[in-house]
């Protein structure tokens, strides 16, 4: 379970594996989930190295992303199995690809 504390909501509690990715901006973290979005403050640091174990991967300065929603990696972008489409920087294209490829070769994939 993932913890997170909303201003509108307080403490809230959700299935890693629902979360399909996270965005940051301005300090303000949008939380996607298969169902909803949730936002809170925090840094996406701060998120990622609560999720690094969960199989998630740093894409660009503003996204992490579960590799299981990941449908394809092109060269500058990540399409997601919903067929959104997320950006992906140059200078972190190589580290993502070899994430993917580990995550995969361990059979860690759902489809």
């Amino acid at each position: 379970q993932y913890m997170f504390k909303t201003k509108e909501q307080g403490l809230h509690s959700v299935s890693i594996a629902q979360i399909i990715y996270i965005e940051s901006i301005l300090r303000k973290i949008y939380l996607y989930t298969v169902s909803e979005k949730y936002s809170f403050y925090s840094t996406i640091s701060i998120e990622e190295s609560k999720l690094k174990a969960y199989h998630f991967v740093r894409i660009h300065k503003s996204y992490l992303v579960n590799m299981s929603y990941i449908y394809k990696i092109t060269k500058d972008s990540i399409i997601l199995n919903n067929g959104q489409r997320l950006p992906l920087s140059e200078r972190r294209h190589k580290a993502v690809m070899d994430s993917f490829t580990s995550f995969l070769a361990g059979g860690l994939y759902v489809t």
